[in-house]
């Protein structure tokens, strides 16, 4: 299943869960067999960091999906915007 990692205000990641795959990042370890069956916009604990990391799994949404990619400028010069 698809699920929206939400570790903080602005990092947000999609992860499809698998069973005894591994989530890793600034915050901790976190198991996918943590995430699966679980209801979206629960609270998941690091296994490591003795529990202090967490990360909320939300439903994929189009806005979600829009806020989790990265977004980068480019400049375009008068004569090619055309």
């Amino acid at each position: 299943d698809l699920v929206v990692v939400f570790e903080s205000f602005n990092s947000l990641n999609f992860v499809y869960a698998k069973p005894d795959a591994i989530f890793s990042n600034r915050n901790g370890h976190f198991p996918h067999n943590d995430f699966i069956g679980k209801p979206y916009g629960c609270k998941i604990r690091s296994k490591n960091n003795h529990g202090l990391g967490f990360l909320y799994l939300l439903r994929p949404t189009p806005e979600l999906w829009a806020r989790s990619l990265p977004h980068r400028t480019q400049i375009v010069h008068e004569l090619d915007a055309s």
